[in-house]
């Protein structure tokens, strides 16, 4: 199968990049935008199905993964930078989708990357709680362990917090103030690309 030529709607992907670095200054330049579209049409070859569009229609659609892409972009500055915080139901929900387990059921992402960095600091009974609900699917027998396991996820929580925080860039916000990235944060972005472009398109309205 020969792969799909971009060429003839590469002036309207270039088009949608510029909207895109011009709306989301400080995020995403121009070049890094056409690069991530592009990759995004070529995609389950997506791309076959934006060239047979009307002109308005694929207008519209590049536009739209554009912002997906910047969006996604500036979810990771928040993250890398340590102006995001988590909840702790956003902490339970990566427990219950295996963030403990060897293999982690969902896709490894950042947030599992900084739960796994946190979990040393956490007491050894909250520990236990933990692993014993969300890695043995050990349901709580009481009120007493319903409540450690939320105090529990309320700590890790907190941990995980203050690890982001301490990873942030003294003196200066925005691109290029970022540290180092842990090697767990750095192991995700090596593998978010793909997952993430193929998940941008179905996710976009056309009409």
């Amino acid at each position: 199968m020969t792969q799909p030529d971009l060429t003839e709607i590469y002036p309207d992907i270039e088009k949608a990049a510029r909207i895109t670095a011009s709306a989301w200054q400080g995020t995403i330049d121009i070049d890094d935008a056409i690069q991530e579209i592009s990759l995004a049409l070529l995609a389950d070859n997506y791309v076959e199905n934006v060239i047979a569009m009307d002109p308005a229609a694929r207008r519209t659609v590049l536009r739209k993964i554009g912002q997906h892409i910047a969006a996604h972009y500036r979810t990771e500055y928040e993250l890398f930078s340590g102006h995001y915080r988590y909840g702790p139901g956003e902490v339970r929900g990566l427990l219950h989708r295996g963030a403990l387990h060897d293999d982690p059921r969902d896709s490894f992402d950042a947030g599992t990357a900084d739960l796994r960095a946190a979990w040393p600091a956490l007491n050894k009974r909250y520990q236990a709680a933990l692993t014993a609900r969300f890695l043995n699917g050990q349901e709580p027998g009481d009120g007493a362990e319903r409540m450690r396991i939320t105090r529990a996820i309320d700590t890790l929580t907190e941990l995980m917090n203050r690890n982001v925080r301490s990873q942030a860039a003294p003196g200066h916000d925005g691109p290029g103030a970022r540290q180092a990235m842990s090697n767990g944060r750095a192991a995700w972005v090596t593998r978010r690309d793909a997952q993430q472009r193929l998940r941008a398109l179905p996710s976009i309205d056309v009409l």
